[in-house]
């Protein structure tokens, strides 16, 4: 501000914006800071090069039309109708009405190259991997009023090796669907303490896999292991803030990840998420057993060869980081002392000037949930437990009766830092509890805390 003007070379191609500088007859090409792309890449490279990046969201778009012709719709055909100028990004939406109707439909522009499927870099100077179309609306794919009577969805894939179009292959691995679906099935008819049960699970896919091999071993070499062993042979495999069993096999969990994905030689910026650790610790725990020899033994367990040695050895780290996070006494360990959510303005908040950042920010709050689970607050495993993602919204609509309807968000409903209403969801959101969604004009004047009239 009030400083003079300064130019700026935007680089642009037909395939889009170029997000290198490697392009060296370029007069203000910038010099590369990362390893020149020519030394990752097996791609015959020409002399000179840049890197340009194609993307749905970068080119022109219809989705403020698909918006109002959604808030419009009356039925499934308009509500499809609608969705097929939704371009970007890729949403799944759900549909239902009033006549009893459910539906499911998958969004987005979905590009069909002449070769490729768009995963890894390219050459653009020929014609080889060019986009060709997209897959057409009418084909992209739906569902309505399916045998099964319901409808989940949680990221996880919705089409098999079968579906006639590529997709995109960067799905959730389907452990919160598989979940939802087992918690659907339990009951012959839903209610709204139902639904709400479904929205606060805190079920673990990995507690069932891992428990029982850590808590068959009887010796430990230290008092708060044993303990430790202890708390996980009566646990429900649920991440519940107050629970002590949760906070030892996350806190196992981390350390297995970190020791195994390190002795395999993985780069850290390539670990991989949960979900995708998820994955694979079910296939290396299997029928078919697991071979530890190749990974077991490495700089941080040495003469470590056999699996539930590893497993023990992940334990022990785990019990000792608690031990320094909560203290020795495990009365003191319990999830949500670990998992925790602070919720920071995404402006001043991110500042790095303490005094400002804590007028705008709220917490820590202690979490239930985690990755890959139903409440899904991610954590990231390489720093730590802080909660890193989460479902910012939850609803539970009833359409026999509107009013009825329920919902909550993250933080509040008002963005002045100290008014009332700033925060005042927070507890309810961590604790899966709701407020009602107003709907008429009756039931909004009599929830209402004031009126504000506008005056010409």
């Amino acid at each position: 501000a009030g400083g003079g003007s300064a130019p700026l070379t935007v680089r642009y191609t037909r395939h889009g914006p170029i997000i290198s500088d490697t392009y060296a007859p370029l007069k203000d090409a910038v010099e590369p800071t990362a390893t020149p792309f020519r030394q990752q890449t097996a791609l015959e490279l020409p002399e000179h090069y840049a890197i340009a990046l194609r993307w749905t969201a970068l080119e022109p778009g219809r989705i403020i039309s698909s918006l109002l012709a959604l808030d419009q719709a009356t039925n499934f055909d308009e509500f499809q109708a609608a969705l097929c100028d939704w371009t970007v990004p890729s949403q799944n939406f759900v549909y239902a009405d009033l006549r009893g109707n459910i539906g499911y439909q998958y969004t987005g522009r979905i590009p069909i190259r002449a070769s490729g499927d768009g995963s890894r870099p390219v050459p653009g100077w020929t014609d080889e991997y060019e986009w060709t179309s997209d897959i057409p609306c009418d084909q992209m794919p739906s569902v309505y009023n399916p045998p099964a009577g319901y409808i989940a969805t949680a990221n996880h894939a919705v089409v098999g090796p079968a579906y006639s179009y590529p997709m995109p292959n960067e799905w959730d691995y389907g452990y919160r669907g598989q979940r939802i679906v087992e918690m659907i099935l339990e009951k012959d008819k839903l209610s709204v303490e139902d639904l709400q049960a479904i929205h606060g699970d805190d079920f673990h896919a990995m507690g069932p896999i891992f428990v029982p091999l850590l808590t068959a071993n009887e010796v430990w070499m230290t008092p708060n292991q044993a303990v430790a062993a202890d708390l996980l042979s009566g646990w429900d495999y649920q991440n519940r803030m107050d629970s002590a069993p949760a906070a030892v096999f996350n806190a196992f969990w981390r350390h297995l990840l970190l020791q195994l994905f390190t002795n395999m030689g993985v780069p850290e910026d390539y670990f991989p998420d949960q979900d995708r650790s998820f994955a694979i610790m079910e296939t290396m725990v299997g029928p078919s057993g697991w071979d530890c020899a190749p990974w077991c033994a490495g700089p941080g367990t040495p003469g470590i060869e056999d699996r539930d040695a590893f497993l023990r050895l992940a334990l022990a780290e785990g019990v000792m980081e608690l031990e320094s996070l909560l203290g020795k006494d495990p009365g003191n360990w319990t999830w949500g002392a670990l998992h925790t959510a602070t919720f920071r303005n995404s402006t001043l908040g991110e500042s790095g000037i303490s005094p400002i950042e804590s007028l705008l920010n709220r917490g820590p709050y202690e979490a239930a949930g985690g990755a890959s689970i139903i409440n899904a607050t991610g954590w990231d495993y390489l720093e730590g437990y802080e909660v890193v993602s989460l479902p910012s919204e939850r609803m539970i609509v009833n359409l026999a009766n509107l009013p009825e309807s329920l919902m909550v968000h993250t933080t509040g409903q008002s963005g002045h830092a100290y008014h009332p209403n700033y925060a005042d969801m927070i507890d309810a959101w961590r604790r899966i509890e709701y407020r009602p969604m107003v709907w008429t004009k009756d039931q909004a004047e009599m929830l209402a805390e004031g009126a504000l009239t506008l005056t010409p």
